[in-house]
């Protein structure tokens, strides 16, 4: 189940590492920034359309908002 699987933080990490906020990543991706906040903090993970769009905003694969790809994040 990707609710289980999702790593929110990962999200927050992309966000954070190209000094955006929650606002400007929200506008860019045409979401609120309380939607924003539930997917940095796993209350709520994106559907899966929403994360390929996020996986295409950053240029990342899929794959690395996954948990199972923490330890891959660690060496980043």
């Amino acid at each position: 189940m990707i609710s289980e699987q999702f790593n929110g933080a990962y999200v927050r990490h992309l966000r954070e590492e190209r000094g955006l906020s929650r606002n400007a990543l929200s506008y860019d991706l045409r979401v609120t920034t309380r939607r924003i906040a539930q997917w940095e903090l796993n209350d709520s993970p994106p559907s899966v359309p929403m994360l390929a769009r996020i996986s295409n905003y950053f240029g990342v694969p899929v794959e690395s908002f996954f948990k199972e790809n923490d330890r891959e994040h660690a060496r980043a």
